[in-house]
């Protein structure tokens, strides 16, 4: 039996119980129809579930797991430490904005939670390739040097600044061969 059977037949269960819930609900006004507004409504639950349900579950779990094989490592560690950025910026704001009166205090809390989780990712995602070289700066910095931060003028990856004379005199090429250049 296929995942894809299954989830059928579960949703189908689960939303014949819930339209037998609601037809039962509906039918409790008109006492001489309760059974068939039961039956009724539970049927097309069922029937709703044998085809709906796949297309909320099943499919979009697959979509997301395509999507996933498609995006690089750095990008989901990005948006994974983004989203925890997210979330402890907006758990610093929910109990001051919990204190609001009534209708503010309990809808934007949960707001501030989705906004930024969402505005962590997005930024961190956006900026992966800061953040990665941030990070590999520093474990490069740690392992290569013991830790103290010190890297010696051949171990570091230092940018030159030549002037376009040198460039064009073909002189770097010099340079490197006498071994003051850092990597050659």
């Amino acid at each position: 039996m296929s995942l894809d059977f299954s989830v059928r037949i579960i949703g189908m269960i689960v939303f014949m119980f819930l339209g037998g819930y609601w037809g039962y609900w509906f039918g409790t006004s008109a006492k001489e129809s309760l059974v068939v507004y039961t039956l009724g409504i539970g049927l097309v639950g069922a029937l709703f579930g044998l085809v709906a349900t796949p297309y909320f579950t099943v499919r979009p779990m697959r979509a997301l797991r395509h999507l996933l094989v498609r995006v690089s490592a750095e990008s989901l560690l990005a948006g994974l430490i983004g989203l925890v950025a997210g979330l402890l910026v907006a758990a610093l704001l929910t109990f001051p904005l919990s204190m609001l009166p009534e209708p503010l205090g309990n809808i934007l809390p949960f707001l501030a939670v989705l906004l930024f989780a969402y505005f962590g990712v997005a930024l961190f995602v956006m900026r992966q390739g800061d953040m990665m070289n941030v990070i590999s700066s520093v474990v490069n910095r740690n392992g290569e040097s013991g830790g103290s931060g010190n890297a010696s003028w051949g171990q570091s990856s230092r940018t030159i600044l030549l002037d376009t004379s040198v460039i064009i005199d073909g002189r770097v090429a010099d340079i490197a061969k006498t071994g003051f250049l850092p990597g050659t």
